[in-house]
């Protein structure tokens, strides 16, 4: 059983950021987020590759995303969403894996930092109150 997680582990791994609802804390540059970011999936046990894309609604920063080695994709308030979502499923494709949900889930403070993702429990809280709010809607 091990060597099957270590090996499910070594997958490469893509973050896309939504830069909109996960700005970097004042004090940090986009360098130290997506170093950030890398080191607290490899402290969870992932050694595959990173890949880090940001999504954002004005072109001012893409000269810092680039210089951090991240790319940024300039879109509009309105399809936001809609190009994460074809980001995610042209990753999906061009990397030739089958879809598999989130194991790690963070809160994005602490992902800036580098930190512990949430404990099982907590995700299974989150995703009770997202399905709650979606109920609640209809």
């Amino acid at each position: 059983m091990a060597y099957y997680w270590s090996q499910y582990f070594a997958r490469d791994v893509a973050v896309f950021w939504d830069v909109v609802e996960c700005p970097i804390s004042d004090g940090k540059t986009v360098g130290d987020v997506s170093g950030s970011i890398k080191k607290a999936l490899k402290d969870v046990g992932f050694v595959g590759t990173v890949s880090i894309i940001a999504y954002g609604q004005t072109s001012d920063k893409q000269k810092e995303f680039d210089s951090a080695g991240v790319p940024y994709i300039h879109v509009e308030e309105e399809s936001r969403a809609k190009k994460i979502t074809l980001g995610i499923w042209k990753w999906i494709i061009d990397h030739r894996i089958l879809f598999s949900a989130a194991t790690k889930v963070w809160y994005w403070p602490t992902l800036q930092t580098g930190g512990e993702p949430i404990i099982k429990s907590k995700q299974e809280d989150l995703v009770k109150v997202a399905f709650d709010d979606d109920v609640e809607e209809k």
